[in-house]
């Protein structure tokens, strides 16, 4: 089903109109989202619902569902493990709160769910855990390859990068 939505972007700030898709709601541990094909931008992607403005309309239907997006349909997984910036003994300490195998945790997820999974556990993607250990005390440990298989992490988004 086709829904004609207005919605707000941090990376416009302004009130847009878009024809969307939507097949998936999903709760990232702090507020909701809604997986849907975009018609603007002709892709899938996640809008937050506290950015939808006015009545949405229901228009007809649409060959872009689930089945249609590849990345929701798509399992990576990550490898995390301690901040290699605390203590021996705090990593310990980290390995043992995760149930970690050999200081190694596998979390496996769809692609588009991963950052807000590696967001919830405070894992380190970009380096930030260097400065921040006791902060971040989980570090992805195959970003590269997760980047390959097709994740964008959140901080890659325009939506986040400030000028």
């Amino acid at each position: 089903m086709r829904v004609d939505v207005d919605y707000v972007s941090l990376s416009s700030e302004e009130k847009s109109g878009r024809n969307i898709v939507p097949h998936t709601l999903v709760y990232d541990g702090i507020r909701w989202h809604v997986r849907a094909f975009c018609e603007k931008k002709r892709e899938y992607l996640d809008f937050v619902m506290s950015r939808f403005r006015g009545e949405p309309e229901l228009l007809d239907t649409s060959p872009h569902g689930r089945d249609q997006d590849l990345e929701w349909n798509t399992l990576v997984t990550a490898e995390v493990i301690p901040n290699p910036c605390l203590s021996a003994g705090q990593q310990s300490i980290i390995a043992s709160d995760y149930a970690m195998t050999n200081a190694h945790l596998l979390i496996e997820n769809k692609i588009p769910l991963m950052h807000y999974t590696l967001e919830r556990m405070q894992v380190s993607y970009n380096g930030e855990h260097e400065s921040h250990p006791l902060l971040y005390p989980l570090v992805l440990a195959n970003r590269e390859e997760l980047i390959q298989q097709g994740c964008i992490f959140k901080l890659k988004s325009a939506d986040l990068i400030r000028t």
